[in-house]
């Protein structure tokens, strides 16, 4: 991105590429609805608008994100299928989300709130039990549970233009969003840091 570039149009211009690769995972799940990797896609996608959105000034295409984004996460996490059903609303829910972006002034809010009552219906089991998938993972099998896995800790280096602020951009979001992955550790490196008289307020 450079300097002139306006940071509402970056945003535009990158939900309309991850709305596309939502689209194409929630349309091959519907041919696969237990494939795993397909259901992280849909989840990233949505974390990231969430992210970008909020980052960018977008925030009422962040918080629908958020909600939509909440309902998917039980299907991650097994406690609800991915049913037709539940996909055609999804799609429904990535449709409103393009139309706040491209047509903020056009979107009608009521609809939005109809689509996420929706999703969270179908998301959620009334009578509180695991869905089946969840359920079959916590049968106990025949052999003794495998030991829990080590923590995974992971190295992740950012270099921001020296524009970043003037362009609107707010990097703390971003650390934001990695606290809520998990502990983290940052670390500052000011080698390249001019002296604060030399900075430009």
């Amino acid at each position: 991105m450079t300097p002139s570039a306006d940071p509402a149009d970056t945003f535009r211009q990158e939900a309309s590429e991850l709305l596309e690769s939502l689209e194409a995972a929630l349309l091959d799940l519907e041919r696969s609805p237990s494939d795993h990797d397909l259901i992280d896609k849909a989840f990233r996608a949505l974390h990231t608008i969430k992210g970008s959105g909020a980052m960018f000034g977008f925030d009422e295409v962040a918080a629908f994100a958020h909600e939509f984004e909440s309902a998917f996460d039980r299907v991650r996490k097994g406690m609800a299928p991915a049913t037709a059903e539940l996909i055609t609303n999804a799609l429904g829910a990535k449709d409103f989300i393009r139309s706040q972006i491209e047509r903020p002034d056009e979107t009608n809010a009521v609809i939005g709130v109809c689509i996420l009552s929706d999703l969270r219906k179908l998301v959620q089991d009334p009578s509180g039990a695991p869905a089946p998938a969840a359920a079959a993972a916590a049968e106990p099998g025949p052999a003794a549970p495998a030991p829990a896995a080590a923590p995974k800790s992971w190295r992740v280096g950012m270099r921001f233009h020296k524009e970043v602020l003037i362009n609107g951009s707010n990097p703390l979001l971003i650390l934001d969003e990695l606290a809520g992955l998990g502990k983290r550790r940052v670390v500052v490196h000011t080698a390249a840091t001019p002296p604060l008289n030399e900075i430009d307020p």
